[in-house]
This record gives structure tokens, C-alpha cells and sequence, in this order.
């Protein structure tokens, strides 16, 4: 992970709230899982920015030197800055056809993708289907299709299990279900119970194309960042979220608390399917509140989106727009 692809992340969505041109003006990495910027919002207002990455502790070096050299293989030749959020639960595939498919699909998807832009890498996958019973219209589902079982049970007759863990998110197509259910019925249509059929997909990760300004001084490097859980971390799993939260928080508004800037900024980068649905809010209900005191906004990165999750009570920073 490339610390300039956050803090142009970063950059980028307080350009949006504040409604002031901001450039990035100093960006480090002064520790493993840990970065800082300075940004300059207009010409009279400045931005401090501390983050930390939210499972950094469970990151082994072997998982961290395959990101880089995925990085490094994925990224030749790519003009712009990009970023590739792994979803929770997926790997980067080793070796063969799979890291094969994925290089690619980055490299072509990459290079028809315009500054600004969010799209979705599709890796192909195969669902298993068996059919267990005659009577009925109903499909069992485990894995990443599971909460759509209502839905494609609609296109089936009989009884079905498909597995469906190889896919760990969906795609911002919204046909992507429809479609799926339609080959189903096709495929299911002369099962006989107990048969087992494949049903051919795709897993769907998010790439963003980074937007620099471009006249900041400091230098959006070319080439790819992959965000990447480890398999076992688990976002939903509230005992690591809240324990790591309050320590990464604490540690955050201590170092907020040395700078001057017009707006501390603690950043925390995480792995999720949409961000939409992030927990970080509920999971911080009840901590001491003198740890925010340093902090003006906290924000979470997750799936190609920066956003606020506690922002500056109202009147405590005048100028700051929110809205993120």
C-alpha cells in the first residue's frame, strides 16, 4: 500500500466537505501500518491527518510480500495512480490461471478507467448447485450469495443448495442477481435429484482510479496499491473491532494532540464489502470521550471510499463544510 494513494484518498474527500481546494504538502509513513499527511485547504486553512490500518496487527510478513509483488507484477505500465480493495475473507490467488485472470482484468479494466472513476474487477468463479429434492422452490445457499436466497429462489423448481463461497462481494451492477437466477433456472431446469451441476460467475473487487491535483506539491506516484485483509479477519467479529478501536483511536489523538493544523484528522483503513454498512459508528458508542478531544473528524477508507464517521460538532469548526 502506497501511503500517497490514502492520503490522495484522504485528500481528495475533504476537498468535497470542505468545499476548499486542497494539495497534499507532506505525506510519511513513519511506522508499519501507519502514515501521515499535511494538506493545505485553501489558502488559509490546513489539514493534519494520522491513520492507521484497522487489522494491521493480524498482517504476517508473508501475506505482506505477496501484496507487493502482486503491486509491482499488476501495476507495470499503468499511467495514474489505483487503488484495489480486496473484500474481506478473498486472497490474492498464488500462482496459475487464477493470479493470471486477476493481473489481467486489473491491467485492462486500469487502463479504460478515466481519473476519479470506481469500478469493479470481475474474477471468474464456478458455484457448486445440487438438486435434493423434486418438490418445492427453494434454494439453500451458503457463502457470499447467501442474504440473496429469497430472491433467487424465485427462478427455481425444486429444492437446491448452491455454494457460493468463492464469491465474496457483489458487484454495483444491480442485473448482477437476475442474471445469475436466470442461468440457474436454465441449468437447474433437467437436474435430477442428487445431481450436482456448475454454475459459472464472478467475484467482483473494487479498483478506483486516484484523481491527484495537479498542482500539489508533493507527488501522486503511478502504479497500484492493494488493500488487503488477512483471511482472518473477520469485520464483524465486535470484540477485535471494539478492542482495536479503542486502542487505535487513543493512539491516534495522541499524536493529533502535537499538531497546530485547523483540522486533526484520525484515518482508519479497513476491510469491507460496502462501506455503507461499516460498524466503526456503533462500535465506538461508549468509549471514554476525552479520547476524541484531540480529534476534530474521524473517517474510514474502506471499498474505495473515504467518509466520516464522527465529524466536528456543530459550530466547533466554522468554515468546515461536512457532507462527505
Amino acid at each position: 500500500m502506497k501511503h500517497e494513494h490514502i492520503a490522495e484518498l484522504v485528500r481528495a474527500t475533504l476537498q468535497r466537505s470542505s468545499g476548499l481546494p486542497a494539495r497534499i504538502t507532506a505525506t510519511t509513513a513513519p511506522a508499519p501500518h501507519r502514515f501521515s499527511a499535511d494538506i493545505a485547504l485553501g489558502e488559509e486553512r490546513s489539514a493534519h491527518v494520522e491513520g492507521a490500518v484497522l487489522y494491521g496487527d493480524l498482517l504476517q510478513p508473508g501475506i505482506e510480500s505477496r501484496l507487493r509483488l502482486f503491486e509491482v507484477e499488476a501495476g507495470k505500465g499503468l499511467k495514474g495512480a489505483y487503488v484495489l480493495w480486496v473484500p474481506p475473507g478473498a486472497e490474492i490467488p498464488t500462482e496459475g490461471a487464477p493470479l493470471s485472470a486477476l493481473v489481467t482484468g486489473v491491467r485492462e479494466l486500469a487502463k479504460e478507467m478515466t481519473p476519479g472513476e470506481v469500478n469493479d474487477v470481475a474474477l471468474p468463479v464456478v458455484l457448486q448447485v445440487r438438486k435434493t429434492a423434486e418438490e418445492g422452490q427453494y434454494a439453500t445457499i451458503t457463502g457470499g450469495l447467501a442474504s440473496w436466497w429469497s430472491q433467487i429462489s424465485r427462478f427455481v423448481r425444486g429444492v437446491y443448495q448452491i455454494d457460493s463461497r468463492v464469491i465474496h462481494r457483489l458487484p454495483r451492477d444491480e442485473n448482477f442477481i437476475p442474471d445469475l437466477a436466470s442461468r440457474l433456472a436454465e441449468i437447474s431446469a433437467d437436474m435430477q435429484v442428487g445431481e450436482w451441476a456448475e454454475l459459472p460467475s464472478a467475484d467482483h473487487w473494487t479498483i478506483q482510479r486516484l484523481d491527484p491535483a495537479a498542482d500539489g506539491p508533493v507527488a501522486v506516484p503511478n502504479g497500484l496499491s492493494v488493500i488487503a485483509a488477512p483471511p482472518s479477519f473477520d469485520p464483524g467479529d465486535g470484540t477485535f473491532l471494539r478492542r482495536t478501536l479503542r486502542r487505535l483511536v487513543r493512539e491516534l489523538g495522541e499524536r493529533l494532540a502535537a499538531t497546530g493544523a485547523d483540522l486533526r484528522v484520525a484515518l482508519l483503513v479497513t476491510a469491507h464489502n460496502d462501506i455503507r454498512e461499516e460498524n466503526i459508528g456503533p462500535a465506538l458508542v461508549g468509549f471514554d470521550p476525552a479520547m476524541y478531544i484531540p480529534i476534530d473528524l474521524l473517517m474510514l477508507a474502506a471499498d474505495g471510499e473515504a467518509r466520516p464517521v464522527l465529524e466536528p460538532p456543530a459550530g466547533s469548526v466554522g468554515w468546515w463544510g461536512g457532507g462527505a
